[in-house]
């Protein structure tokens, strides 16, 4: 039972996503070591298409870190599905 209280889903905001992508951030180094050990961890990492679209806007519409990225700089275009990806239940 313990080991599987530890395997929780983890919801990520656009705020982590956004710092642990963007290397030039003030928390980028703190986001990305989250990120990082989370999935060592084995944790199960679920963004929502809010998340998706709060994080395209803010890298390609606002500054972050005093510049505005383009679609390759944020990474958007390497971005795939992933096959057999659980969809949030309304």
């Amino acid at each position: 039972m313990a080991g599987e209280l530890l395997r929780q889903a983890i919801f990520l905001d656009t705020s982590l996503i956004v710092a642990a992508t963007v290397e030039v951030h003030p928390s980028h180094a703190a986001s990305a070591a989250f990120v990082d050990k989370a999935v060592s961890d084995g944790a199960d990492l679920c963004i929502s298409p809010q998340i998706c679209r709060e994080f395209l806007v803010v890298l390609t519409r606002q500054p972050v870190s005093d510049r505005i990225f383009g679609l390759d700089e944020a990474g958007l275009r390497r971005i795939q599905p992933r096959v057999g990806q659980r969809e949030a239940k309304p």
